[in-house]
């Protein structure tokens, strides 16, 4: 269930939206080290934890900071397969049955928009 934050976890930046390897907004036991994007990944793959591994598949906590659209994470490439919505401000400590599962992600922008240059 998405709950609404005070703040965002981790320092996740403003007008953006952050995913954590693991629950709880934290990738290997420290909250500041989190794959943010601002507008969208069309292929998680493409991107690496900094510490080992690429943040495709491996995303079980996600806060949106986004300041005007809602934010998605999907199971398959370019914004297919919804597996959750955030609106804005609020955010997921446990994605639950979809963590471990995201492929891509983005703003509503992207899923409209899913060949934009700002959505790769």
């Amino acid at each position: 269930m998405a709950t609404p934050a005070m703040a965002a976890p981790g320092g996740c930046p403003s007008g953006q939206t952050c995913l954590w390897k693991d629950i709880n907004y934290t990738t290997g036991g420290v909250d500041w080290i989190y794959f943010v994007y601002t507008n969208g990944a069309n292929d998680l793959r493409n991107y690496q934890w900094s510490f080992n591994g690429t943040v495709n598949d491996n995303v079980s906590s996600w806060y949106n900071n986004g300041n005007t659209e809602a934010s998605f994470i999907f199971d398959n490439l370019n914004f297919q397969g919804q597996l959750s919505y955030l609106p804005i401000k609020f955010g997921r400590d446990n994605l639950g049955n979809a963590s471990d599962r995201a492929t891509s992600a983005g703003f509503r922008f992207c899923l409209n928009n899913p060949t934009s240059a700002k959505c790769v």
